[in-house]
């Protein structure tokens, strides 16, 4: 494994995790303060792919992380270094997941890689979704859904008075020209987000919302934008799910409407981050890659 960094149109400096392959690269897009360090699921599956000449990019997007200082041009001539941003997933927007998708698939493509396949996992999804949505006409081979929520349903669902402070709170500070302020309760009782970030990822209609299957619309516009075939993963006890976790990945399947191959697999006994089950989860990536693209 070796580093690998990009710039971002925005001028942001991201740092990737490279597993080197030949032809076929998959590129992580991971979740909410996720990380290569802490994510070791995705550790092992870069060795397993690289294993088989499959190359694997874990790519820091810029919620990586609670909160993090990213290096941004210009030079600071004061001490001749980068000046520094600070986002990680407490300040992050949404949005910008455009900027730093973009930036890796280019580096993918500079490093020699043909093939693209998309690995989202967590908040990762729904980026990688609206990326292609957003992109369609972006030559990506494959896509993988790994623990796709539904944030919006989820906290509407399962943290409903919560959800409706953290809510006005956030349109309130946006409101006053405070849209970095901080709120003062929790999402999912321990995460610390500012306003903009909370209407980015939880407010109904927005770009993040589309995986919708709570509220079950008749088409889920973005996802039915996908042509590529599509892999969805989840753990047999994911803690995404709102009702019941089948189900929920069914529905999925069934609005991806534009795509001909569209497959779940469930991995037994997994939870979110697929914990003690890591090479379950690498296995099932790799078969389906190989099965698809080898």
């Amino acid at each position: 494994m070796k580093f690998e960094y990009v710039w971002t149109e925005d001028d942001l400096r991201l740092m990737g995790a490279h597993y080197p392959g030949k032809d076929t690269c998959v590129i992580g897009v991971h979740g909410m303060s996720g990380n290569v360090i802490e994510n070791f699921f995705t550790n092992v599956l870069g060795e397993r792919l690289a294993e088989k000449g499959i190359g694997f990019i874990y790519a820091h997007n810029r919620g990586y992380s609670h909160i993090n200082d990213i290096a941004t041009k210009p030079i600071n001539k004061k001490d001749n270094g980068w000046n520094f941003k600070r986002v990680g997933v407490v300040y992050e927007l949404f949005e910008d997941s455009l900027k730093d998708i973009t930036a890796w698939v280019a580096k993918a493509r500079e490093l020699g890689y043909s093939k693209i396949i998309l690995l989202g996992h967590s908040l990762g999804s729904n980026k990688t979704i609206y990326y292609l949505y957003k992109n369609p006409s972006e030559d990506i081979a494959g896509v993988i859904l790994a623990s796709p929520p539904d944030l919006v349903g989820s906290a509407q669902v399962k943290y409903s008075e919560n959800h409706k402070k953290l809510l006005l709170q956030a349109q309130a500070f946006v409101a006053q020209g405070q849209p970095r302020e901080l709120l003062d309760g929790q999402l999912w009782n321990w995460y610390k987000l500012s306003a903009q970030t909370y209407l980015s990822l939880f407010q109904e209609g927005g770009a993040a919302h589309n995986l919708p299957y709570a509220t079950k619309p008749e088409k889920f516009e973005q996802l039915a934008s996908l042509t590529q075939p599509i892999l969805i993963v989840a753990g047999e006890y994911d803690d995404i799910k709102i009702n019941n976790l089948k189900e929920e990945m069914e529905l999925i399947k069934t609005k991806a409407i534009s795509s001909s191959d569209v497959q779940i697999e469930f991995i037994e006994g997994g939870n979110h981050n697929y914990e003690n089950r890591e090479n379950a989860f690498a296995e099932t990536i790799l078969k389906w890659v190989e099965n698809k693209y080898a």
